[in-house]
């Protein structure tokens, strides 16, 4: 009855492998590809996040890396075997670095109360996806601003590539010119021109190329990028056994979210989280012709359900909001039509927790290059935005400065809506404006104009 060919058969009508005019070979290379392009995020993540999630005693970088592992893995399987599309899920660059930098450095909240905005946007999430509050969240963001926030949140990406790598500093809203003529940026800058040449060739796996070969460059020139140090030498073994993130496993403070009131910050998350998974998913199917008549997301509840569940799963690990990662293309390039792909990529992220000791070969400087190289994709949204339509441009030119300025997309987003529903109640009328955008803008004011006050 369970014979290996019932199996099969089973597993092939659930995922419609053969519907899908795809193979098992087929979707495994995929997944093999699709993890190749993104398994920078198990480095780059807990550089960014360790630099926010501090336990006194405790050196976190593995369990930094674990929890990027398991988080991924969750994500990979909800994508695959819920949502069954070939899109591989991890924890969002850019909202790492607004949880990090914004949230945590910056608004001086504790990082365990961050952790609880992000489980608790991961329910928003989940139950937008199933009801008609989807729908009028979506709406309630103009297209223009959904293009500039993924605008936005590249240019804020590559500020931080700049940081990392020494040439840019960054006070309260000024950014200045860091040290540029040094060994540890003219390291990041060999980086980036590696990846492109890498990108340019379409090499499977730049990103983690790219990041070897400068963290090899940074031991053997003995460039202080170490904690101000040179490498102090390679740990015994890369391969281990897995840690478990014991620090991080369901620290997460949910309470203290609505004691402290950041309504906002859950907010931010899941207006993020929910714009750049919709906007991810319709290219990524586009490009899988998976999209229906209409051009609409097939099963569009349970994916997005599954996305918004990996957020919550992702807090109980530690982790800031995970979602589907445009890397996906790659596995897609490669022939993935199913579920099979993430599956495949969950599976790769499991073996990755045995080699976290190279989390400390790798520095700051070393994944530098891929901030600036993500963002700088990212900021490719900005030229379907329509610049010679000034109600139109000025929103999302302003969205896009404050959040590369302020490092802050919270700050973007209310700058952004506040600018478009001023451009358009002057120029059409506040009734031509859908409601839901009013609404928006309203609660903005009304939250202003009491922290104004002393209100909250």
């Amino acid at each position: 009855m369970f014979s290996r060919r019932n199996i099969l058969t089973g597993l092939d009508r659930f995922f419609e492998l053969s519907a899908r005019g795809s193979t098992w070979r087929r979707e495994i290379g995929a997944g093999v590809t699709t993890f190749l392009t993104m398994a920078y995020i198990l480095f780059l993540n807990p550089a960014v996040l360790g630099d926010a999630i501090v336990v006194p005693g405790v050196e976190l970088r593995p369990q930094l890396l674990a929890a990027t592992a398991l988080s991924a893995m969750v994500g990979c399987l909800l994508l695959g075997l819920l949502g069954r599309y070939p899109v591989a899920a991890a924890p969002a660059m850019g909202l790492n670095a607004y949880f990090a930098y914004s949230v945590v450095q910056r608004e001086g909240v504790p990082w365990q109360v961050a952790l609880g905005a992000v489980f608790l946007s991961g329910l928003v999430g989940t139950l937008f996806s199933f009801s008609f509050l989807r729908r009028m969240m979506l709406a309630a963001f103009p297209p223009t601003l959904r293009l500039a926030t993924i605008a936005g949140i590249g240019l804020f990406l590559m500020m931080l590539g700049l940081q990392s790598a020494g040439m840019l500093t960054h006070g309260e809203f000024v950014p200045g010119i860091g040290e540029v003529f040094t060994l540890p940026a003219a390291l990041a800058a060999g980086g980036l021109a590696l990846l492109l040449l890498l990108h340019r060739r379409r090499i499977p796996g730049g990103m983690v190329i790219a990041v070897g070969v400068v963290s090899a460059l940074c031991i053997v020139s003995g460039a202080p990028v170490y904690d101000g140090a040179p490498f102090a030498g390679l740990p015994e073994s890369i391969v281990s056994t897995p840690v478990w993130p014991e620090d991080l496993f369901l620290k997460m403070d949910i309470l203290g979210v609505f004691e402290l009131g950041l309504f906002g910050v859950v907010a931010a998350f899941a207006f993020v989280d929910v714009f750049d998974t919709v906007g991810a998913l319709m290219g990524l199917a586009a490009k899988a012709d998976m999209l229906e008549p209409g051009g609409h997301l097939p099963r569009a509840g349970q994916v997005l359900a599954a996305d918004a569940l990996a957020s919550v799963a992702g807090a109980a690990f530690g982790m800031s909001p995970t979602t589907a990662f445009v890397e996906s293309a790659a596995g897609i390039q490669a022939g993935g039509r199913t579920g099979i792909t993430a599956v495949v990529v969950a599976a790769l992220f499991g073996v990755s927790l045995f080699v976290w000791p190279l989390a400390a070969v790798i520095p700051a400087v070393a994944t530098a290059p891929l901030l600036l190289f993500l963002g700088a994709l990212m900021f490719d949204a900005a030229k379907a935005i329509h610049w010679d339509e000034l109600p139109l441009a000025v929103p999302a030119a302003i969205t896009i400065a404050t959040m590369g300025v302020t490092m802050s997309i919270a700050y973007g987003i209310v700058a952004g809506v506040l600018t478009y529903c001023g451009w358009q109640w002057a120029y059409r009328g506040i009734r031509q404006v859908h409601w839901a955008t009013n609404t928006l803008a309203v609660a903005i004011i009304g939250r202003l104009t009491l922290l104004a006050v002393g209100v909250i």
